[in-house]
């Protein structure tokens, strides 16, 4: 099943920081649950954005009233996986991207958001599966590239940072090959190698009443955002 394209087309054109509404809405209208982050950042403005994110266009409305200079967020998860295709300090991202649509069969009409460092996040729709969510440097034969689904969210089109805007094409998001819900699955099962810093960071200091709370935040904070 293929979702509607996204679009403001026939909005009226105004200036980057008062659109965030009109991309929020249309995100929304399309099934995305949204919710709003800092002005030129990518930290929620909400509590328990998990359960918050929403499609309503009256609680969007008073969010962007709130705060009309938010960038916008979209949860994943749910029916919804993103693969990230990094290429923060020279990761190979968008070449392993390509490996994946030719190994894969990733459709090339698929809806996608290019990053403003150079990146791209490629939405698909999935059957929800709970074993799936986050994943950040952990696919070994896929370098550069992070999985976005349950507990997690990525910054949409429209947000705007000091490096640039996040742009979109006009394409229909596409069903997730087999494969690719497979890397997804057991990619979450990996530390990435950030988390395995900390962790040995953790152990070496001999603070095992830390870990805990490290496994917990690692779940949510480290995994729960894409550039």
């Amino acid at each position: 099943m293929k979702r509607n394209t996204i679009s403001t087309a026939g909005q009226a054109p105004v200036e980057p920081k008062s659109d965030r509404l009109c991309h929020a809405l249309a995100h929304a209208a399309n099934g995305f649950r949204v919710f709003p982050l800092k002005p030129n950042g990518k930290t929620p403005l909400v509590k328990a954005w998990q359960k918050i994110a929403t499609t309503d266009e009256g609680q969007i409305r008073a969010w962007w009233k709130q705060w009309p200079d938010a960038n916008i967020a979209i949860a994943t998860g749910d029916w919804l996986l993103v693969v990230d295709a990094d290429c923060k300090n020279d990761q190979p991202g968008l070449q392993s991207l390509i490996m994946l649509q030719v190994e894969y069969e990733i459709p090339g009409d698929n809806y996608e958001v290019n990053t403003p460092t150079g990146g791209k996040h490629v939405y698909l729709e999935i059957e929800n599966d709970p074993r799936i969510r986050n994943s950040a440097g952990s696919i070994e034969e896929y370098p550069g590239i992070d999985i976005r689904c349950n507990g997690g969210y990525v910054v949409a089109a429209g947000s705007v940072l000091d490096a640039g805007e996040y742009t979109q094409n006009d394409q229909p998001v596409n069903r997730c090959p087999s494969g690719i819900a497979d890397i997804a699955r057991r990619s979450c099962g990996r530390p990435g190698k950030s988390y395995a810093r900390k962790l040995l960071t953790v152990i070496s200091g001999g603070v095992f009443d830390l870990l805990d709370p490290l496994l917990e935040r690692h779940s949510i904070d480290e995994f729960g955002e894409v550039a």
